[in-house]
């Protein structure tokens, strides 16, 4: 099995995090908007918003999902957008 370069390790770890910033965005919006109104408490005041916005990124982001997108690059020789 070939070695992926530190390029292609950034565009998958680039890739995968565009892809939970889109699917999360939701989550993300929810959390901004609290942190914004919330400016001085926001560790306080937001901590629901911030493990919402957690826990749907790294469903994304995890090493397991990173290694699994490492796997379908070297599988289908780069990534789906490319």
């Amino acid at each position: 099995m070939r070695v992926l370069s530190r390029k292609e390790e950034n565009d998958i770890t680039n890739a995968i995090k565009a892809e939970a910033r889109k699917k999360c965005h939701q989550e993300i919006l929810d959390f901004a908007r609290c942190s914004k109104d919330n400016f001085l408490a926001v560790v306080l005041n937001c901590r629901d918003e911030h493990k919402n916005m957690h826990t749907c990124t790294h469903q994304y982001t995890s090493s397991k999902a990173l290694d699994q997108a490492k796997l379908e690059y070297l599988k289908n020789g780069g990534l789906k957008n490319e």
